[in-house]
């Protein structure tokens, strides 16, 4: 809990500026690159009404308008939750592989984009002609991924460069206790950290017998892991091994029968430049209580879909996000991908007979990457930039076949989106986003067949390329503002600053690049994407590496519909727009000023998303914005110095049909900060939940113990007082009061935050130090409980208003402003208070009451 200090001074201060600055006076000029004043609070605000906070939402509950399988994925991750297990290392099913049957036979594709990236086969080949539904078996199966390289960023998870390889496949003929029906998931992952070259391997198995996935009590023997009730088991414990790229992993995942009991072994080799290593880092016995076990095997079945009801039973090695569902962006890639089976009786491995690019079991997917697939004896998908777009590579009639085809792009300005879609028309409900790289020149290596592509950009006219040809288009974009924003703005290096700027700046301190910022227009609807757990693909401004001086000034809130076929498949729980959020990623030197409408939601499933994300960033400027906060404002990480001023967070409760799907509705927080040394201070705090410190790191693997130190306030000084921070002059109080000093806090006065109880800490949420200047829009008076006749020693209680005080000596203080309060006193059972209930009237002076006791 925090220190208790009555500082008197500082309430004789607050006294003195009772006065309140006419609304309009915030509305001052502001001259870009010069000053900057705060953000106009609300008139309807209700300054001084103090709100207590709720608890913050975690979690959807379960709705009517679920189906079957998300209903039973919301009991898994609250299991993994109980387990404290982070959401990033969850591993978790899809929920929508679009995997349906016609005429006896699967068809896969799911309308969401993005899907897990890889190579799957699904039961479905080519034979005479015709595509034929087939079930085959085998009792071991192999990935491998040679990848050369993976340039990613992604901030909305915890973890914007790292990501998962997933050996996926379904055991049937499991034999538990008596039974021979039961049906099992079995995940072998890797998780790679970029950041430090490192991957960690973990293993999953999860209940496919039914939509309710939980494996049954006492199921399983043996194994490295844990089992979590309502899940299945868990083994994040595999070994952590150092392999920079390029590097080659191999996956094997093999059934098998160990002492009379159905096995599973999880095995790996990696090869890189730091060496080889290999072996098995997991078996699990399951519990069988046959004298011996029918030997489980692999099911690949193109006649059904598994017995979850909505899963098929597949083999796939599949690229995706860092866990939970979640999605992830590459700017660049290079390498191969194989996967293999063993038939029955043979120790030796074969390619798959067919193959699609995309997984269908699990839920982290990847955008950003193209695939084509050579032939031979051993077919190899090859990795490289390019749109996702969904399709058969081999073995399956209408699959694309062998080989490539290479489209390449000279695009300027670099900072332009480029979708491409199949056929000889661009047709948006199916189009993928391909990246451009910094230097313009995009060359996408796609399998034979027919591509259409669109190429956009704010205030650029947009291009679209029916029916592209294998050949080099060269794209100078011709400017036209009248355009607005309709896309994102986007810059990954100094040199794409200017493309998405106002003329004439030169990124120095006094002459910034101005991003542009107008006309608002609604984002075009390919910007709308979201995969299965509803990760966003798209943020509305992505600044990441820059250095050079950048202003956000009077910016887009670039509100996108959700409007296309893709982004309908949640139409019955979520709102019709969103507003993409804002992200600073390892950038320097960027101020966003003035701009009045930051905001959008959050899905309850997306556990790293915000309006505003700054990610390892410093030395930048949030200042005079408004934030209508639906679930999280801003979410800092790993950054320094950095200032927050000036700024309004208010909440803003979107219209959905199903609000259990949006994070904190609400309940809407403010400010979540991971990071010390920033400076937060003259901002209105008006959201139920106001700021958390969580005092540990949640971009570790399992949340680390750190504490953060920031700044929450700055000495009392004059309004007038002059602080420039990137160029820009911040002065005035964010309420119109004649001095500085902390923030506003929507629950200070409530019982969580006396009023008068120093430092303001949002009930210990920020967990070191907090603000010692709250800002407050009327005067406190010091109200004071004498008693007489306790013995020297004893403990009694007071409540005035709502909030309790106790103490072992001869008077308890509170501060309140004027009004009149009810109160209540008590004390051990041998000693009676008079009086024991009253009420206080505070008329802009101190008072006293005195309590006896007999």
């Amino acid at each position: 809990m925090s220190t208790v200090l009555r500082v008197g001074v500082v309430l004789v201060i607050a006294v003195a500026a009772l006065m309140f600055v006419p609304s309009s006076a915030l509305l001052s000029a502001v001259e870009p690159g010069r000053t900057v004043s705060p953000a106009v609070v609300p008139t309807s605000a209700g300054l001084g009404a103090a709100v207590q906070p709720a608890q913050t939402t975690t979690a959807a509950a379960a709705s009517s308008t679920q189906t079957v399988g998300q209903q039973s994925v919301e009991r898994m991750r609250a299991a993994l939750d109980a387990d404290h297990i982070p959401s990033q290392e969850q591993l978790l099913p899809s929920l929508d592989p679009g995997a349906t049957m016609q005429n006896g036979q699967l068809t896969i594709g799911s309308s969401l984009a993005p899907q897990p990236t890889g190579i799957a086969d699904y039961g479905i080949t080519e034979v005479h002609g015709t595509n034929v539904a087939s079930i085959s078996y085998t009792p071991s199966v192999e990935g491998v991924l040679n990848l050369t390289e993976l340039k990613l960023i992604y901030l909305d998870s915890y973890g914007p460069d790292e990501f998962t390889v997933q050996l996926n496949s379904v055991a049937v003929g499991v034999t538990l206790q008596q039974s021979s029906v039961y049906q099992f998931w079995t995940q072998n992952v890797i998780y790679y950290f970029q950041s430090d070259h490192t991957l960690h391997l973990a293993d999953a198995i999860v209940n496919f017998s039914s939509p309710e996935f939980n494996v049954p009590y006492g199921a399983l023997l043996t194994g490295n892991g844990y089992l979590a009730a309502g899940f299945g088991y868990f083994d994040p414990f595999g070994p952590a091994i150092y392999a920079p790229e390029p590097f080659t992993i191999a996956f094997y995942s093999n059934l098998t029968v160990v002492n009379n009991h159905p096995a599973v072994y999880f095995n790996y080799s990696v090869t890189s430049s730091a060496g080889t290593s290999a072996g098995s880092y997991d078996m699990v016995e399951f519990n069988s209580t046959v004298p011996v076990a029918t030997a489980p095997t692999y099911q690949i079945n193109g006649e059904a879909v598994g017995d979850t009801g909505y899963i098929p039973n597949d083999v796939e090695l599949d690229l995706g996000g860092n866990g939970g569902g979640s999605t992830t962006t590459a700017l660049n890639a290079s390498g191969t991908m194989n996967l293999y089976i063993q038939h029955n009786g043979s120790a030796a491995y074969y390619p798959v007979p067919a193959a699609w690019n995309f997984g269908g079991e699990t839920g982290e997917t990847l955008e950003g990457i193209g695939e084509w697939a050579s032939g031979g004896p051993n077919p190899t998908v090859h990795l490289g930039p390019g749109p996702g777009v969904q399709q058969a590579l081999w073995g399956i009639k209408g699959a694309t076949g062998f080989g490539e085809m290479t489209y390449s792009f000279n695009i300027d300005p670099s900072s332009a989106f480029v979708f491409a879609s199949l056929g000889s028309t661009f047709d948006p409900n199916t189009a993928d986003w391909a990246p451009v790289p910094v230097s313009g020149l995009a060359r996408y290596e796609l399998p034979p067949g027919s591509y259409s592509f669109e190429i956009l950009l704010s205030e650029y006219q947009p291009v679209t390329i029916n029916a592209a040809g294998c050949r080099t288009y060269t794209l100078n974009l011709v400017s036209d503002p009248s355009l607005g924003i309709y896309t994102p703005l986007w810059a990954h290096t100094n040199g794409e600053l200017a493309g998405i700027s106002e003329p004439g700046g030169a990124g120095t301190k006094s002459n910034p690049y101005v991003l542009f910022n107008g006309p608002w227009e609604s984002l075009n609807p390919l910007f709308g994407q979201y995969n299965d757990y509803m990760f966003p693909v798209f943020p509305g401004l992505l600044l990441a590496g820059t250095t050079d001086y950048v202003t956000v000034y009077d910016e887009s809130p670039f509100e996108v519909p959700l409007s296309l076929a893709s982004e309908q498949y949640y139409s019955a729980v979520l709102p019709l727009d969103n507003e993409l959020g804002y992200a600073l990623y390892n950038a320097r030197h960027v101020s966003i000023v003035s701009t009045p409408s930051i905001g959008g939601w959050v899905n309850v499933n997306v556990y790293g998303g915000a309006s505003l994300i700054l990610w390892n960033a410093t030395h930048d400027l949030i200042a005079g914005d408004g934030f209508q906060v639906a679930s999280l404002g801003i979410l800092a990480y790993g950054g320094s110095a950095n200032t927050f001023w000036g700024n309004v967070f208010t909440e803003s409760v979107p219209i959905a049909p199903d609000p259990g799907y949006i994070l904190n509705y609400e309940d809407s927080v403010a400010m979540e900060l991971y990071e010390s040394g920033d400076i937060v201070y003259n901002n209105y705090f008006g959201t139920p939940q106001t700021a958390f410190t969580p005092p540990y790191s949640p971009y570790d693997f399992y949340y680390v113990s750190e504490l953060w130190t920031d700044r929450w306030n700055v000495v009392i000084q004059p309004a007038t007082d002059v602080r420039v921070v990137n160029g820009w002059s911040l002065s005035g109080n964010i309420l119109g009061l004649s001095y500085e000093g902390g923030n506003y806090w929507s629950n200070y006065g409530t019982a969580t935050d006396p009023y008068g109880v120093l430092p303001y800490n949002n009930g210990g949420n920020i967990v070191i130090g907090g603000d010692h200047h709250p800002l407050v829009p009327f005067a406190l008076y010091e109200v004071t409980f004498i008693e007489k006749g306790l013995p020297s020693g004893t403990q009694w209680n007071v409540t005035l208003n709502g909030v309790e005080e106790t103490s072992t000596g001869k008077s308890i203080h509170f501060w309140d402003p004027s009004g009149l309060y009810a109160f209540a006193v008590t004390s051990p059972s041998s000693y009676t208070p008079s009086p024991s209930i009253g009420a206080v009237e505070v008329v802009s002076s101190a008072q006293t009451v005195s309590i006896s006791w007999s």
